[in-house]
């Protein structure tokens, strides 16, 4: 190869722009997963969330029977979910007392004249697409805490 051409291959420009698209192609390619992967997160939260509320609208009526608590968050949930608490079934605890001094209860009780919580708590294992977001997000938990007096 000449000198000449040797210069003419060196300022030649064709094709650099195909070359720093297949430089930018993959970090561009793993943010949009991270972002798709962040909001299906953020998706999945709000629908958990959901579910608890209803579970704790439920427990306004009936706080002292939480199997029906249960089964009104296990109904409100997207189809095919399953929870990571044990049972697979949300948790729902009570605490009777005065204010600002609670006891925990071992289920509502039909007899407490205090004031009374009741708290629903469900966890849901997250499956996430990049590895990072794995790591930031394991699972999400949506707890929801209602006071009757």
């Amino acid at each position: 190869m000449s000198a000449s051409r040797a210069w003419q291959f060196c300022r030649d420009r064709r094709g650099v722009s195909a070359i720093e698209f297949a430089m930018i192609a993959p970090i561009a390619g793993f943010a949009m997963l991270g972002a798709i992967d962040l909001g299906n997160a953020a998706q999945q939260q709000i629908a958990l969330r959901e579910a608890v509320r209803t579970g704790g609208q439920y427990a306004i009526h009936f706080p002292t029977n939480p199997t029906a608590v249960q089964s009104a968050v296990t109904s409100a949930l997207p189809a095919g979910w399953t929870l990571s608490n044990p049972g697979g079934v949300p948790i729902v605890t009570c605490s009777c007392g005065t204010y600002g001094t609670y006891t925990d209860c071992a289920a509502p009780p039909a007899t407490c004249t205090t004031p009374m919580l009741v708290t629903i708590t469900a966890t849901k294992a997250y499956t996430a697409l990049e590895p990072w977001v794995a790591a930031a997000i394991p699972s999400l938990t949506a707890t929801y805490v209602t006071r009757f007096q």
